[in-house]
């Protein structure tokens, strides 16, 4: 069975990586069996993959557009919380 992936590497995020990996992990989670999506954190870099077979394609390119649209709302996010000066590798806020 023919099948595509795509992978997708946000270098040099530093500890916001395992933040953004953490922040799409529970829509990963509800994903059909037929769709294989991976996140991980290689030092500073977020790796994410999305395998699916070939004729899922029109699937794959949405997942894709969906991880971009959130990592692009949670990094937006994170960078007001540093603006604040809290920091995003803590998982605490200012008390």
């Amino acid at each position: 069975m023919r099948r595509i992936r795509v992978e997708l590497r946000i270098e040099g995020l530093g500890p916001a990586a395992e933040a953004l990996r953490r922040a799409l992990r529970p829509d990963d989670q509800t994903a059909p069996p037929w769709l294989e999506i991976h996140e991980m954190v290689d030092d500073e870099d977020l790796v994410l993959s999305v395998e699916a077979p070939i004729e899922r394609l029109g699937s794959v390119r949405n997942t894709v557009r969906d991880m971009l649209d959130c990592l692009y709302a949670a990094l937006k996010t994170l960078e007001g919380l540093e603006g604040k000066g809290l920091k995003s590798d803590s998982g605490e806020g200012a008390r």
